[in-house]
């Protein structure tokens, strides 16, 4: 007799992937599939789409082998119950290696955590994975650490930039009493904690993905990259964590965020965390240029409107120079020609950006952050620089990316005794394309009611 009897399907726990072992109904698949698949912004312009060749979805469920990603396994499974379709959850995982604690590993008790940063970190090791959404200036860096210290395991930390190695190896020194790891910048050494480099995972030590137990991603909004989220998706760890003050996506690929690492754990705005006393409040002058025509070409308009306009430049010099002298004031810009003019035209100031050497950018940020430096204007800080005394931000820029807008503003709006009160200066620049991206600025600073917004013409 032959057995007629269905067997559940398997749902296999392989790193950060579940693979579908059995035979799901047709049109289950067709519902997990769906859940899984999205058209990212702007996928009607590529080439690929117009000549047929892409029908415009990003699919995160991989038919070939059969898997998806881990952050989707509770959709799944209630999909599965909702069709009545019996499944069962098995664990291919090996069990990880017992690294020996280092005898120097305790928690600095001068810093106390916050109630709200006691409840990030209740909730992670709760749920194990998922996203930290706290605005910059919160204390991310420090739930991240108390979450490692709960737990007692060892880690990896990943990030994008050379500055944000380094601080979080600060951050563990202080916290911890424990010197992390580094992977990057010339270092290859490994640690029970180990901060590393993004990088290509042809490059990537193997052993940052199947030797640490927790992995957390700095910065987690760029998951979504090609690297970045290969790295995700080959990590072993049964924790995994994100931190970011802007996780939304203005590609529309948050779904790789919620795959790749999990569900949000905590969110909190900005407006809340002023108001409850947390950040300072920014006080946002609109800065309006005088219409310059139309530009057709966006480069030209940028270099018409922003980088050669003699009179916006001579308008920024003349809010620096009436600044009180024991303001620190941060000029931020996209282009490094126009951060060379700025800083010929405001005496006093320095210009930093990428090409500079890693020491002279490292020494140059520890003067601006000690008050040594009173100007600094820079292409550098729009993510993942800690300088709590900035009392006066000038936005010099333009652009039109909320994720940009609010890690930017997040520089300034750090709290410290002193400063509870900050300034932000914003130009309205009215030519073609500038104007726009002005326009979507001011919707960022209007979504926060402890915004104050004032005009000036």
């Amino acid at each position: 007799m032959s057995d007629n009897i269905t067997k559940p399907i398997r749902l296999e726990l392989d790193g950060n992937w579940v693979l579908v072992r059995g035979r799901v109904p047709p049109m289950v698949l067709e519902e997990i599939r769906d859940m899984m698949r999205f058209q990212p912004v702007g996928y009607e312009y590529t080439d690929e789409y117009k000549e047929n060749d892409w029908d415009g979805y990003i699919n995160l469920f991989d038919p070939f082998r059969a898997r998806f990603p881990y952050g989707f396994l509770d959709d799944v499974k209630m999909t599965l119950q909702i069709d009545n379709v019996e499944y069962e959850v098995v664990d291919r995982n090996r069990p990880f290696r017992d690294y020996p604690k280092p005898s120097t590993w305790t928690w600095n008790n001068g810093y106390k955590l916050h109630e709200y940063q006691n409840d990030a970190v209740s909730l992670a090791l709760t749920m194990k994975r998922g996203i930290i959404n706290l605005p910059t200036g919160t204390g991310k860096t420090i739930v991240a650490c108390k979450i490692i210290h709960e737990l007692n395991k060892s880690a990896v930390i990943f990030v994008h930039k050379k500055e944000l190695m380094g601080q979080w190896v600060t951050s563990f020194e202080t916290l911890l009493n424990h010197c992390p790891g580094r992977v990057g910048d010339g270092d290859a050494n490994f640690g029970y904690i180990t901060v590393a480099m993004v990088q290509t995972m042809s490059r990537l030590p193997k052993e940052l993905l199947s030797e640490y137990e927790v992995t957390i991603f700095d910065e987690c909004h760029h998951f979504p990259a090609d690297s970045v989220y290969e790295i995700g998706m080959a990590s072993h760890s049964p924790y995994i964590f994100g931190l970011s003050a802007t996780p939304r996506r203005e590609d529309g690929k948050e779904l790789m965020l919620k795959g790749g690492i999990g569900p949000m754990i905590v969110t909190k705005t900005t407006s809340e965390m002023i108001y409850q006393g947390f950040l300072s409040k920014p006080t946002i002058y609109l800065v309006h240029m005088k219409p310059m025509g139309v530009e057709r070409d966006y480069a030209k308009a940028y270099r018409k409107a922003i980088v050669d306009n003699e009179h916006r430049n001579a308008v920024i010099r003349s809010i620096v120079s009436k600044m009180e002298l024991n303001k620190q004031i941060y000029i931020h810009v996209k282009h490094i020609r126009h951060g060379k003019v700025l800083a010929e035209m405001i005496p006093g100031s320095v210009f930093l950006c990428g090409s500079d050497k890693t020491e002279y950018r490292r020494e140059t940020l520890d003067k601006f952050k000690s008050g040594e430096l009173k100007i600094l204007i820079s292409t550098l800080l729009g993510e993942g620089v800690d300088i709590p005394n900035m009392d006066v931000l000038i936005l010099a820029c333009g652009g039109a990316s909320e994720t940009f807008v609010r890690q930017v503003i997040g520089r300034v709006l750090r709290i410290t005794a002193s400063k509870k009160e900050v300034t932000i200066y914003d130009f309205i620049d009215k030519v073609q394309f500038l104007y726009l991206h002005a326009l979507k600025r001011i919707d960022v600073y209007k979504s926060e009611p402890q915004f104050v917004i004032k005009e000036l013409n």
